[in-house]
């Protein structure tokens, strides 16, 4: 099982890089950052092999490289030969999801070019709900996030298995949430926003879990090096985020 991070950095991408998201065996897009189709074609990943877009939440740095991602699997499905015409699987939080993908198509004025015009299937999720999908199954709990005026927005957390038996734990965005520990309990890796939640946090969430690795995201690059010190102290095995990295689990 492997897990490319496209992006690692906090709401505003450095040059060169992206707010965090994450490409799963190459099939399962994680958040769609500013701009996950152009980080995927700098890495020589061909975004052809995507059969799902899932959104832990709908804040802007998470789905802003929607209506890209969107426009150019319309036109390669349009014009490209022999690319899949199995319908693109887009989910997230329920009632957040649905407006956002919406509002993307009508960015696109999919109405005016029929082109443009995907087989979708919508999959909204609330917090326990369990994503099929063939050669992976998402299993979900709630993340607390909040937005800029501090009302809770609806998020998750994801426990992503492969057929293979294999499987990782992204916290997505959370502040400190202590649920974390019994979803995460066990798993061979743990990747946990270090923007929302202090490093030293985390690593208490991924010791108390007992998980083999803990890997911190979200960080602007200036933060990371902090982030990381200070979940090494409580947790030795903390590392940061590779943008461009895959690891296999």
């Amino acid at each position: 099982m492997n897990i490319t991070f496209l992006g690692t950095g906090g709401w505003l991408p450095a040059v060169g890089g992206d707010s965090a998201c994450l490409l799963v065996d190459g099939t399962h897009l994680i958040d769609t950052g500013w701009y996950a189709l152009e980080r995927m074609t700098e890495l020589g990943l061909d975004p052809s092999g995507i059969r799902s877009v899932t959104f832990t939440h709908l804040h802007q740095d998470h789905y802003l490289g929607l209506p890209s991602l969107l426009f150019w699997f319309a036109m390669k499905r349009s014009y490209g030969p022999a690319h899949s015409k199995e319908p693109l699987v887009v989910s997230g939080p329920a009632g957040r999801v649905e407006p956002v993908l919406a509002a993307a198509l009508d960015f696109l004025q999919v109405e005016r070019y029929p082109e443009l015009k995907l087989p979708l299937d919508v999959r909204p999720l609330r917090p326990g709900d369990t994503l099929d999908l063939g050669s992976h199954r998402f299993e979900t709990a709630a993340a607390f996030h909040t937005s800029g005026k501090g009302a809770r927005e609806e998020a998750l957390s994801l426990r992503i298995h492969s057929a293979s038996g294999r499987y990782f734990v992204y916290t997505g965005d959370t502040h400190p949430h202590p649920s974390v520990v019994d979803f995460a309990k066990g798993a061979p890796v743990l990747i946990h926003d270090a923007a929302h939640t202090p490093g030293a946090v985390a690593a208490t969430h991924a010791k108390a879990a007992g998980v083999e690795r803990l890997i911190l995201i979200h960080n602007d690059r200036d933060a990371q090096p902090r982030a990381l010190s200070e979940a090494q102290k409580v947790f030795p095995r903390a590392e940061y985020a590779v943008e461009g990295h895959t690891l296999e689990v």
